[in-house]
């Protein structure tokens, strides 16, 4: 063979060709990018306007329902969802998958702009973006300080904010939960109603007597002038004393009608960390930069800033994404280190000798270090994707390599030279070799082109898992031949050290006669017996399956949690806050308790954005690191709910915070209801409610639809309205001038500018029955109350209404006990229990999404990825071996894998997820190796004239030795992995559990099973 050849004939050569690629390598590992994840492309973009004021009502029929006629003619859209809240309207819009989401968001531009006119003047503009997922916060800070709100937004604004947005990598740095300074124009009502003004007229006022404007230019002689109006107020008691006219002529001052007040927007919303107020400012990054290093020179950047801020102001980091990617990638090197040291070991103790081992082992580092070249230039990161294909190969990166080495140390056993040895042997084995390697590349070539978000999630893993083998052939080819040249020469030098393992030779030697008897005597004697045992145990697994629970991402304990806060609708921001004051209360007592950092006022969704609500409140809880506790963080959340559920006027949610599956803001199970009336959906949801809790697995069981937001509807009448010449936009602009008040100008202080708002002072709109005691001016200056001119009535509302393609929903949320069923069982029951017990009246239906959708859509992607690899092996197969027979009867030992799969699963408790379905695909490259081996040089023993029989006999002999090394090495390359202990094990452990169950079954029991099924296919009769 060239290579093998080449690397022994010019052994400096072939060393430097390996140094080179292993140089670059470690080159490009120093350059490579670190994150959790892939970059993970979402066919998704969310439109989002806020409109201050509005009640879901408003929001869903002036904004959501306009806005869906338009963009629901986009093409390529999968499915559009609204949701109306009070003040915000946030749009998600779904595409189909391949969809250019760059193309998708621009189209979505230009929709959103044709509907802009149709939308309330007061609403901002909306706001679209794509769904990033890496543009989730990489980091998340707390700002306190000992001094008035509005001073330390000023400050974190202007001083702190741009600082750390000019981080190298960092897209935006983004203030959250301060209080910005503004200037409020306090009106009172009673003076305004004796001088016959109106709100709207002091915002004018307000307006024209703060300008700056270019008024022109003059040019005198040579030298041009720009003319200026200066006009801008800049101190705050000036507005005091601008002046408008009465109807009756008389010129008042703003003084006279009000309190001008230099303060702090209206408060709907707070922040505490660890008990004290403060503000967030949430960092994210590029999508090309390194988590880690952001998170370096943030922290690097903090210890600057204490040094040049005032002494009062205190940064502190409350949530950092570094801490599990670092510890994460930590883990998998561990796992790599302790994978290479076990296998090791197991060689050592077949080889009996140190060159020997030194060749083989030398495989693993120098595959890994090299492959990083090949992840370089495809642009890919270190993540925990490609670590874990790298984690998973080490077993799979010195089989090539023993084979080689094995046959090399056969020929130096029967007396060949060592030149001879290496070359001849690794000739004879090369084809086998090749056919093991490429059965491995081409089962991930369907995963790497799988099609979705699992397709992008596992593509790099998939290339990892290429790379590496391409590496190990060729280390095989080279590498291990030449050390073979050069290590083992001395055949009695060999001889002399097996003596110091004569025992495990003898058992060895034992085992091999006994094997090649029992092959000979039983498997090929009772052939039809054999494979009937096979079929029954192979049945009889997969009456394991239902015993298997399932879940679209594996759960690890990343030592974080959130418990969403909800008081009765209508409830003040101060009766809020005093539970939430509570709840952290109750949390300060937990020992594992490190930082907590609440927000009142708003609560944060999975896919972007928040929910905004004065009765809405969340609490993020970071615990102390896993070797520091001895409780998990699913069992703290469990003994957290029932003192929860003990503190009264609010009602609670608790769940894990998973960076590594989705960020964990959703319950796992969502039933969204649809219909058009409003009253059916609320009773057939309740229904849901009492089957969901009926289940013991099931927790946090409640709906998103809300009824009892306390409403005051002003109904104008038009007739009456008409006959005072006052329009119905007259009486809504007032309105809402009144209570909400108006932007009328800017302050400017410096270079900031700061709103000027004009309102009523807040003892004129406090209670409801103010709202009747608005007037109007008529044509001839006359006050008109509100009740002369329409209907004021109280109401009850949803705080949120949700709809999807055009209906209406109510959703039905839960989440799922860890350690007591899985989701995919949680499911099961409850669509059993619905479908059964729910009659679900014409134009309603119900549909599981969320965890549960994804579950359907992308284990089907890997069921299909499953099939393709399965397909391409076996044509792989047929080329390499000129079969169609042989292939066929090879393909049949993959279901020997699934037997210990399932098997393995049931007895460790691990799910059926994504990562344990994807090491079944992977599984089919690397289950048949053995039945390769085998048939391979059976056949080549029969072409030289040996009889099937005693060719096969031989065969199994002769191969029985690397393929228990390599079926050895492999499982206890796996075994760190499936322990799943440290940083994010609990996502490396599921596919190293499915790995070692299928490669035991596949691996061991395809010793058993392929003679009886080669005689079989052999077409021709034994002798006896």
């Amino acid at each position: 063979m060239f290579l093998s050849d080449l690397a022994v004939k010019r052994p400096v050569l072939a060393t430097v060709i390996i140094l080179i690629f292993a140089v670059l390598g470690l080159v490009g590992y120093l350059g490579l990018p670190i994150n959790l994840f892939p970059e993970v492309e979402f066919p998704m973009v969310t439109v989002t306007t806020t409109y201050l004021g509005a009640g879901p009502r408003e929001i869903e029929t002036l904004i959501n329902i306009p806005m869906e006629d338009e963009l629901g003619t986009l093409a390529g859209l999968r499915n559009i969802r609204t949701i109306a809240q009070e003040g915000v309207s946030f749009i998600m819009l779904e595409f189909e998958l391949g969809t250019d989401v760059d193309v998708a968001a621009a189209d979505t531009r230009d929709s959103v702009a044709l509907v802009e006119p149709q939308l309330p003047d007061e609403a901002d503009r909306p706001l679209i973006q794509k769904f990033d997922i890496g543009a989730m916060p990489v980091l998340s800070l707390a700002v306190t300080g000992d001094r008035p709100a509005a001073d330390l937004y000023l400050l974190a604004d202007t001083r702190i904010r741009p600082e750390f947005a000019r981080i190298p990598g960092v897209a935006s740095a983004e203030l959250v939960g301060g209080q910005e300074r503004e200037i409020r124009v306090s009106l009172d009502k009673r003076r305004l109603h004796a001088y016959r003004l109106s709100p709207e007229d002091v915002a004018r006022a307000v307006e024209a007597a703060n300008l700056e404007l270019p008024a022109g230019r003059i040019t005198q002689e040579r030298t041009e002038y720009t003319v200026r109006l200066a006009g801008k107020i800049d101190r705050v008691e000036y507005i005091e004393e601008i002046q408008l006219a009465a109807p009756d002529g008389r010129l008042v001052r703003i003084g006279d009608l009000g309190k001008v007040a230099d303060t702090v927007q209206e408060v709907r919303e707070l922040a505490r960390f660890d008990g004290n107020p403060s503000l967030g400012l949430l960092i994210r990054k590029r999508a090309d930069a390194n988590t880690l290093e952001i998170s370096r020179r943030a922290r690097q950047l903090i210890g600057e800033l204490e040094g040049r801020l005032p002494p009062d102001i205190r940064i502190d980091v409350s949530m950092d994404s570094s801490i599990f990617i670092e510890g994460s990638i930590r883990e998998v090197w561990s796992n790599i280190g302790a994978a290479i040291i076990l296998t090791t070991i197991c060689l050592f103790i077949f080889l009996h000798d140190f060159k020997s081992t030194l060749i083989v082992a030398l495989a693993m580092p120098t595959s890994i270090v090299s492959t990083f070249l090949l992840l370089y230039l495809a642009g890919y990161s270190i993540n925990i994707m490609t670590m874990l294909g790298l984690a998973l190969s080490v077993g799979v990166l010195v089989n090539n390599s023993i084979l080689v080495l094995e046959n090399i140390y056969r020929y130096i056993q029967t007396g060949s030279d060592s030149q001879t040895a290496a070359r001849q042997g690794t000739a004879e084995i090369a084809p086998a070799v090749a056919s093991t390697a490429l059965t491995n590349i081409v089962v991930f070539v369907p995963i790497a082109f799988m099609a979705g978000i699992v397709g992008q999630f596992f593509r790099e893993f998939a290339m990892a898992v290429v790379f590496a083998t391409i590496f190990s052939l060729f280390i095989s080819y080279t590498l291990t031949p030449m050390m073979g040249f050069k290590l083992l020469k001395n055949t009695e030098a060999l001889k002399n050290k097996r003596r110091l393992f004569r025992a495990w030779d003898r058992f060895y030697i034992s085992l091999s006669h006994s094997y090649g008897d029992f092959v000979r005597g039983k498997l090929l004697r009772r052939k039809g017996l054999v494979i009937v045992i096979t079929i029954l145990l192979f049945v009889a697994s997969t009456f394991l399956l239902p015993l298997i629970g399932f879940e679209f991402f594996p759960r690890t304990d990343e030592g974080s949690f959130r418990v969403t806060i909800e008081t009765p609708v209508g409830t003040s921001l101060e009766v809020t806050d005093a539970v939430t004051r509570r709840v952290e209360a109750i949390i300060d007592e937990l020992p594992e308790r490190d930082r907590v950092f609440a927000t009142v006022g708003r609560l944060s969704r999975q896919m972007g954005g928040t929910t905004q609500g004065v009765n809405r409140a969340e609490v993020n809880v970071d615990l102390v690191d896993q070797d520091l506790r001895d409780r998990t963080t699913a069992e703290i959340i469990n003994s957290l709910r029932p003192r929860l559920a003990r503190v009264p006027g609010a009602t609670f949610t608790v769940f894990e915070v998973q960076q590594a599956g989705g960020g964990g803001g959703e319950a796992p199970i969502q039933i969204e209801i649809r219909g058009d009336d409003t009253d059916i959906l609320n009773d057939l949801a309740d229904e849901v409610i009492a089957l969901a809790r009926a289940i013991p697995a099931a927790a946090d069981v409640q709906k998103d639809w809300r009824l009892g937001l306390p409403e005051i509807w002003v109904v104008p009448d038009r007739r009456r309205a008409e006959r005072h010449g006052i329009t119905v936009g007259e009486i809504a602009q007032a309105l809402r001038t009144s209570l909400t008040g108006r932007v009328a100008s800017t302050f400017r202080d410096r270079d900031d500018e700061f709103d000027i708002r004009v309102q009523f002072a807040d003892g004129d709109r406090a209670f409801r029955e103010q709202i009747g005691d608005i007037h109007f001016l008529d044509r001839e200056k006359n006050l008109i109350p509100l009740p002369s001119l329409a209907r004021v009535e109280y109401r009850q509302g949803p705080t949120v209404i949700s709809r999807r393609d055009r209906q209406r929903m109510v959703t039905v949320s839960a989440n799922v006990l860890r350690g007591v069923a899985s989701v995919g069982e949680v499911y099961r029951e409850l669509d059993g229990r619905i479908s059964r017990e729910i009659d679900f009246p014409d134009g309603y239906d119900y549909l599981f999404t969320g965890e549960v959708e994804r579950i359907q859509e992308d284990f089907r992607e890997i069921f299909i990825a499953l099939g393709m690899a399965t397909v391409l092996t076996f044509l792989l197969l047929a080329g390499i071996l000129e079969s169609w027979r042989y292939p066929v009867m090879i393909m049949l030992s993959l279901p020997l894998a699934t037997i210990t799969v399932f098997l393995i699963l049931f007895i460790t408790g691990t799910t059926g997820n994504i990562f344990s379905l994807m090491a079944m695909v992977t599984l089919v490259g690397l289950v048949i190796n053995n039945a390769i081996v085998v048939v391979d040089y059976a056949n080549q023993l029969v072409r030289g004239g040996k009889s099937v029989e005693d060719a096969l006999v031989t065969s199994c002999v002769v191969r029985l030795r690397p393929i228990l090394m390599a079926n050895l090495t492999t499982v206890i390359a796996w075994i760190p992995l499936a322990l799943g202990m440290g940083v994010g094990g609990g996502l490396r452990s599921p596919m190293a559990v499915v790995s070692i169950g299928g490669m035991i079954g596949g691996g061991f029991l395809t010793l058993f099973v392929v003679p009886p099924l080669y005689m079989i296919f052999s077409g021709r009769k034994a002798r006896a």
